[in-house]
Order: C-alpha cells, then sequence, then structure tokens
C-alpha cells in the first residue's frame, strides 16, 4: 500500500498543481489512475465516464482519446516498473510530500490516505485545467458587456444546460451555443454592442478566435510556478437567419493603452454586419455590407461612444450613438446623431429615462435570484433638428410600438422591429409633416401671383411626389385622411397650374411668355 498511497498522493498534487506543470498532468489520465484501481490491492471504482463533468466546464478525457488533443497537451512518456506503475521520484522528484488534506496512517481497505478511491476519480473528472477556466471567465465576460447578459442570467442558463462554451486551447478557439429557447430582453433603450440599434435576436452559436499573450520564462518555486500565458479574445463571427441572412463579424481590442500603462482589456470595438452570401441566379454572390459599428470606450468604461457607418445609405448615412451605464448596472443608449453622406447634422434623438431606486436592499427571491439594485425605464425620445428646432416626440414606447408626436400635436403611432427602423419611420413622418406646410405655403405663393416660372411649376410636381412617397409610411387607418388632404393640395396645384400663365426667364434675363 505505501507505493500506492504515493503515487495517488501524487495524482493529487498533480491535480492541484497542473497549472503550473502542464506535462505533469499529461500523464494524470483516466488511464494513469485506472492503472492503480487494477492494482490488486485497490478495489476497482466505477468508470469514470460514468461521472459527468460540469455543465460549462470541459473535463479532461484519457490521454489515449482523441479528446486529449482538444487541451492541446501531449502524453509525456514516463519509465514505468515491472508493476507497470510510475515511479515517483522519476515522474516528479520536487512533487514528493504530504498531500493537505491526506493522512498516511490510515490504510484501510479501499482507502488510499483516508480518501475514498471512487472520490479520487471523482475529484479528477471535476478537474478543469486554468487555462480552461480563463477562457471561460473571458467569454462570459463578452457575453456580460457586448451580448447583455447578467452574471446571474448566464449562471443560471448554463446550470440548466441552455448554454454552453466549448473550449479548444490547442486551435486557440472558442465556442458558445444557445438553445433556441434563450433569448435577449427587449427592454427599450437598453444597448446590446453585438448589433447596436439592430434586432439583437441570438445565433445558435458564436464563435471565437483566441490569442495568448507572451510566456513567463521563469523556474518553479516552492511557492508555485509562473502563470500561464494569458488568453484574450481577437475575433468572433456567427449568423443569424431572420428576415433576411445576416454574417456578423466581431473583433477585439487584445490591448488598451490606459493612464496606468497598457493591459489586456479584450473589449468589443468593431462589428461589420453582412447581408448574404446573396444568390445571383446559380451562383453565389459576394455578403454586402450592411453597417459597421466603431466603439470608442472611455478609461472606467461608463461611456462609451460608438459609430455606425451605412455603406448603402440613403437618407442617414452614419449615425453617432452614446451609451452609458447606468443606475441598474447595465448600458444604456443616450443620444443618437443621424448625418447625410458629408456629415452634416440631420437630427439628434435624446433618451429620456426615469430611474426607480428601490427602497431598501434587495433581497434575494426564493429561487435565490437578486432583483437589480434599480429599475431604468425609457419614456420618451425628443428629436430636433440641426439648429436645435423640434421635429417630434417619441412617446409610449414599447418593444415593437411607439406614438410620434408632432409639433403641431398631431399623434402618428408606428411600429418597428428593430430600432433603427424606429428612427427611420419617425423620420418619414416628421418629413411628411413638413411637406404639407411647404406645400400649403407653395400653393399659397402661387395663388397669389399672375403667372408662375418653370421652375415654380418644377417645384409644385416634385412637392406632390414628395407627398404621395411620404404618405406610405402612415398606418393603414389613417392614410384615408392624409390622402384626402393630399388630394386637396394635389388639386389646388393641379389648377393653379392650369390656369396661370406660364413664364418663362431666360438667362440673359428675357421673358417669354
Amino acid at each position: 500500500m505505501k507505493n500506492i498511497r504515493k503515487v495517488v498522493a501524487l495524482g493529487l498534487t498533480i491535480t492541484t498543481c497542473f497549472y503550473n506543470v502542464p506535462a505533469i498532468y499529461a500523464d494524470n489520465s483516466d488511464g494513469f489512475i485506472q492503472n492503480l484501481f487494477n492494482s490488486p490491492d485497490v478495489p476497482s471504482a466505477p468508470p469514470s465516464q460514468d461521472i459527468p463533468a460540469q455543465a460549462d466546464e470541459i473535463a479532461p478525457q484519457n490521454l489515449e482519446s482523441p479528446h486529449n488533443s482538444f487541451f492541446g497537451v501531449s502524453p509525456l512518456s514516463l519509465p514505468e516498473t515491472k508493476s507497470g506503475q510510475v515511479p515517483i521520484e522519476e515522474a516528479a522528484p520536487e512533487l514528493i510530500g504530504q498531500v493537505p488534506g491526506l493522512n498516511p496512517i490510515y490504510e484501510e481497505e479501499g482507502l488510499i490516505g483516508g480518501v475514498n478511491v471512487a472520490d479520487l476519480v471523482l475529484v479528477r473528472r471535476n478537474f478543469t485545467p486554468r487555462e480552461v477556466i480563463q477562457v471561460n471567465a473571458i467569454v462570459k465576460s463578452d457575453l456580460i458587456n457586448s451580448f447583455g447578459f447578467s452574471e446571474p442570467m448566464l449562471k443560471d442558463l448554463i446550470e440548466k444546460g441552455l448554454l454552453k462554451i466549448e473550449v479548444d486551447l490547442k486551435n486557440r478557439a472558442a465556442k458558445v451555443l444557445f438553445d433556441p429557447s434563450v433569448v435577449l430582453g427587449d427592454q427599450p433603450g437598453l444597448a446590446y454592442l453585438f448589433d447596436l440599434l439592430g434586432s439583437h435576436k441570438l445565433p445558435s452559436e458564436i464563435r471565437y478566435q483566441l490569442g495568448q499573450g507572451p510566456a513567463i520564462l521563469a523556474a518553479c518555486t516552492p511557492d508555485g510556478c509562473p502563470p500561464s500565458p494569458p488568453y484574450f479574445l481577437i475575433s468572433g463571427s456567427f449568423q443569424v437567419d431572420g428576415q433576411r441572412l445576416e454574417l456578423f463579424e466581431l473583433n477585439y481590442m487584445p490591448f488598451q493603452v490606459l493612464k496606468d500603462g497598457a493591459k489586456i482589456k479584450g473589449q468589443l470595438y468593431s462589428v461589420r454586419v453582412f447581408d448574404g452570401p446573396s444568390s445571383i441566379g446559380l451562383e453565389i454572390g459576394e455578403p454586402i455590407l450592411i453597417k459597421e459599428i466603431n466603439y470608442k470606450y472611455d478609461d472606467e468604461n461608463k461611456t462609451i461612444h460608438a459609430q455606425i457607418v451605412y455603406p448603402n445609405g440613403f437618407s442617414v448615412a452614419s449615425r453617432d450613438v452614446e451609451i452609458t451605464k447606468m443606475e441598474d448596472g447595465q448600458y444604456h443608449i443616450q443620444s443618437v446623431v443621424d448625418r447625410d453622406s458629408s456629415g452634416n447634422v440631420i437630427a439628434t434623438s435624446k433618451f429620456k429615462y426615469s430611474v426607480l431606486l428601490p427602497g431598501i436592499s434587495p433581497l434575494p427571491s426564493p429561487e435565490g435570484r437578486i432583483p437589480p439594485v434599480a429599475y431604468v425605464s425609457l419614456w420618451m425620445i425628443s428629436r430636433t433638428d440641426a439648429e436645435g428646432g423640434p421635429l417630434s416626440e417619441v412617446r409610449n414606447i414599447s418593444a415593437d410600438q411607439a406614438t410620434v408626436v408632432l409639433p403641431d400635436g398631431k399623434e402618428v403611432p408606428v411600429t418597428f422591429n428593430p430600432l433603427e427602423e424606429l428612427f427611420e419611420k419617425t423620420f418619414k413622418v416628421e418629413t411628411l409633416s413638413r411637406i404639407f406646410v411647404e406645400a400649403f405655403s407653395l400653393i399659397g405663393q402661387l395663388g397669389a401671383g399672375g403667372t408662375i416660372t418653370i421652375a415654380d411649376a418644377e417645384r409644385m410636381r416634385q412637392v406632390q411626389a414628395r407627398l404621395k412617397s411620404a404618405i406610405e409610411v402612415l398606418p393603414r387607418d389613417q392614410q384615408t385622411e392624409w390622402v384626402i388632404k393630399f388630394n386637396e393640395y394635389l388639386n389646388r396645384g393641379d389648377q393653379i397650374l392650369a390656369t396661370k400663365t406660364l413664364k418663362v426667364v431666360l438667362a440673359d434675363g428675357r421673358e417669354i411668355i
């Protein structure tokens, strides 16, 4: 029993010191432990494959299995004794010694150092390498920061098996798998960085590419070994199949220069969204870039500035978005500035929230869930033009409905999904209101004079065309009312054009009636 106890002590020592001596851990495999079970002095233990690993962790596998390469660990050849066991002095002489928690006095049947052999297998199977734990941590951090999950929500989903994280250290990759039942909240104004102002629909899986910092070359000491090179996120990708197939490319900032020096941050700094791949006849066309989002963080990450560029945008070519972490600990949109292709401001939208702070400290629910420290709800979006003049107010905002209130008090209900569509429809409603004012003024001017120019006639036709196009954004139950009003303007304009004498003014000043 003496040799067996020493070898098992080595097994536990390796288990506790794997991070610092990964090569030793490679030989602490199920097969190595099984050699102990095959000893005539030790009773058999249950097969290790019947013991499940934790939901969000990946238990190391037998070195003989193909899963071993998943951890990037290669087998270490150690000499064997005639009995088939590894001599402890040759395996790791520096690890010989008393293992905390093991008492060498007890040598009862089925016990090694006072510990049940089956329990040793359970410890072995539930053990996760430090590198995997680190990658799990940075992936979870990104799910919180970029995808809007909370820590309690992630813990709950992982425990229920609705979210799984897989780590491939050999290929420096990780993958997140979502159950179809997992959806993000639809709280208006909440900022989801992976698809800012978009539909924030979750994919079935996210694939991450990892980077690793430089190794620290130093010898191990009795106090431990130098830490393994840290991992960080380089990129991510996924696709969402909704109204159209969208491809997402996520790029992360491995290093960020702060006041106290460079640090690995792993923050999301750009997102590229593609529509495609598109089908052209029998050929597959290249994906088309829909939008690109770039992020800039302040030192404490309380405020994030984002720029959204629409390469094929018509009225709006880009948007500047300011995001702030509010009382509930989550990021909320504070303002959105629409710009045209020349960079000129079209409209500025200010988000206004109501914040409810609980009067007492929140207590966990019977299920163990802790309520938020504050409740933040969006109650209005105020929109102004480039000069600060009022355009509209968006009220009664829910997940997919809102009411646009024009300066004259007229209310126009709109439906939207995502938030970008709310801005587009609000802009059209505002444009419709301005067109009617312009048409009324133009018709009045044409009716007052005795003659009109070709330019006047062209302006009239343009206003009529814009009126007809703008009305299409209205809800069906309101279109009739606006169409009647439009026809009045249309008929009035046609009458003026038909009854007035057309006067053409040439470049040299001559007039032709």
